[in-house]
């Protein structure tokens, strides 16, 4: 009887190595590199005076019937033909290789690849001069506090004193107005810290519909409470008062994927009306571009609103590439812009690798309102500083396994991969029902053009378990064949996988509680999509959602810096020490991104 803990090895002689290993791959029994058995390479090893080929433990029946053409006593027992288990269109060579001298199938213990590279330290932390006194000790702390209060029901806060931050209609710590606000990415951030928002602009519908789905929207204008939309045609009398005002211009203009048409992109947004309310800026302002409505004027809305409401402070996030766009005039111009009009300004391209599992990059700009009196800090340490500086982020150690699903939900669970129960209703696929693993793998033509016609695609590209992700970007999943897409890697013998809408909520720093797109095309029953129409349906809904999260901010960041930009706002109290108010608001919206597992790894390995 073998050792349940051995696995299958083909021994065969050196000369037929070559040979026999490309024969096991064609008929599946060995991993490829884009397999997780694989990724290291074969395996392939001495073994007495021979060659060991190890075989995948999972491809059962096939090694049963192996078994039993290699060993006529064994294949006694059998009941079925072998070559049929093995596969017809493949078995002639197969059985011919097993037919040679020195071919014989044994079991023992695993072999180690000597390949596998020993991983490297790196240190994602954002100015680690500036990270607090006792952090290790406090951020020990802190997540001996969330276990100790994990449980959903409990209205008590992880941190050390009562949650400002939960939803709630009393009065907010402070405001804030979100433009071009997307899926609300700044007001996930904003909310945790105490704030609430008092105005929303978006003109993308399911963005919107997303927005309100999960916002807190009671200070939103009234008569509805609603996200407005094409912020060319909100006057500025109608946008009311507010501390900090945040907002993530388009940034296709500016974008190292697109040809970087800048300020001058004149390329409309799908669903604006052109004609558009004139800007109420001063002349001055209003020369900076000429205000067409196109994409790389926009900013100037946000010009206009800063002038004329004058928010304590702003942030905004925009691509790294704003800063090379027409050799950097195009950045020099937004902040004299920005200057223009009253305010401070500061800029840093960061990195949110620290607090999240992507190498996201993106360009910060803020700006805090100067006084004509500045506000000197109390003695207490209320008042705030009025020099703003970049802040600390920690590197929590993040990777691609603390935010992929098990493999028990890919088998079981459309709703935890972020597919709403309306639109699997909507979707007729017959008697065989795929699973979630099924559909969010790739088909074998798709397969064939990643392998063959790709010249950027490599199995190391592939999300693995040790690994930080790629950039999520709203072209995510379009064009897989291409191989600009980055894939999850599956077990053998099945091909990578896409990310699912949950875990691209993860990679950006969402909770597992944020509610994602809605399937908004519900049919009746006779409507019901068949077969081909249902994975069209299916895919159609996932790249929506795609499409908006990739557009989105990293709300982990954005808390550790609106904490620091809070700490500029004298008239703003609630904390002596916003700033860190914010680090640790930031690490906690970092935790609470991760999988139920994933989570308890990386607390698990600081408290170690």
């Amino acid at each position: 009887m073998e050792n349940p803990n051995d696995e299958p090895v083909l021994l065969v002689p050196p000369k037929l190595t070559k040979s026999a290993y490309a024969i096991l791959l064609d008929h599946n029994l060995v991993p490829r590199k884009w397999h997780p058995e694989g990724r290291y390479g074969s395996r392939t090893h001495k073994f007495k005076d021979k060659i060991g080929l190890p075989l995948l433990s999972s491809c059962q029946v096939q090694i049963q019937a192996i078994q039993a053409m290699l060993d006529p006593n064994h294949h006694h027992h059998h009941h079925h033909r072998p070559n049929d288990s093995i596969g017809i269109h493949a078995s002639i060579s197969l059985c011919k290789l097993l037919k040679e001298p020195g071919v014989e199938l044994v079991f023992k213990p695993a072999v180690v690849s000597n390949r596998i590279p020993r991983d490297e330290p790196f240190d994602a932390s954002i100015h680690p001069h500036l990270m607090p006194a006792q952090f290790s000790t406090k951020l020990k702390k802190m997540i001996q506090n969330m276990q100790e209060y994990s449980n959903p029901s409990s209205s008590s806060s992880p941190l050390s004193s009562p949650s400002p931050w939960k939803k709630q209609r009393n009065a907010p710590l402070f405001t804030f107005c979100e433009l071009f606000a997307g899926i609300g990415g700044f007001g996930v951030a904003l909310e945790a810290l105490g704030g609430k928002c008092v105005f929303a602009s978006e003109i993308y519908a399911p963005g919107k519909s997303v927005y309100e789905n999960n916002a807190d929207t009671s200070m939103l204008p009234l008569p509805h409470h609603r996200v407005s939309g094409d912020i060319w045609e909100v006057s500025s009398a109608n946008i009311p008062r507010h501390d900090l005002l945040v907002a993530g211009f388009p940034c296709q203009p500016f974008s190292s994927l697109g040809d970087q048409p800048g300020l001058n992109d004149g390329k409309h947004i799908s669903g604006r009306n052109h004609n558009c309310l004139e800007s109420e800026t001063e002349s001055n302002v209003e020369q900076v571009v000429n205000s067409g409505g196109g994409r790389g004027q926009l900013f100037t809305q946000i010009v206009r609103i800063l002038k004329d409401v004058q928010p304590h402070a702003f942030l905004l996030e925009n691509v790294p590439g704003l800063v090379t766009t027409d050799g950097g005039d195009a950045l020099r111009t937004i902040v004299e812009a920005l200057e223009g009009v009253g305010y401070r300004v500061k800029h840093e391209i960061c990195s949110a690798r620290g607090m999240t599992v992507q190498s996201r990059k993106r360009l910060y700009i803020v700006g805090i309102l100067e006084l004509k009196e500045e506000v000197d800090v109390n003695d207490d340490g209320s008042g705030g500083s009025r020099e703003f500086q970049f802040p600390f982020m920690p590197d929590l150690q993040l990777r691609a396994k603390h935010i992929l699903h098990s493999e028990r939900e890919l088998d079981e669970s459309f709703a935890a991969t972020g597919i709403p129960e309306e639109l699997m209703e909507d979707c007729d696929f017959g008697d065989d029902v795929p699973t979630p693993a099924q559909l969010y793998r790739l088909t074998d033509a798709q397969m064939d053009q990643l392998r063959n016609r790709s010249k950027v695609w490599r199995p190391a590209k592939l999300a693995w378990g040790n690994t930080s992700c790629d950039t999520i970007d709203s072209h995510y999943g379009i064009t897989i064949g291409k191989g600009n897409s980055q894939l999850v890697p599956c077990s053998a013998p099945f091909h990578p996988r896409r990310f699912t809408p949950r875990e691209c909520a993860r990679i950006m720093g969402f909770s597992n509680s944020f509610k994602l797109g809605m399937y908004r095309n519900k049919k009746t029953a006779k409507e019901s999509k068949h077969g081909d129409e249902a994975i069209s349906t299916f895919n159609g809904y996932i790249k929506e959602n795609y499409y908006m999260l990739g557009n989105a901010v990293c709300p982990p960041v954005i808390a550790v810096l609106a904490g620091a930009i809070l700490n500029c706002i004298p008239s703003i109290g609630g904390y002596q020490d916003w700033a860190e108010r914010g680090l640790w608001t930031g690490i906690e919206l970092s935790f609470n991104a991760l999988s139920p597992i994933g989570k308890k790894e990386i607390q698990d390995g600081i408290c170690s």
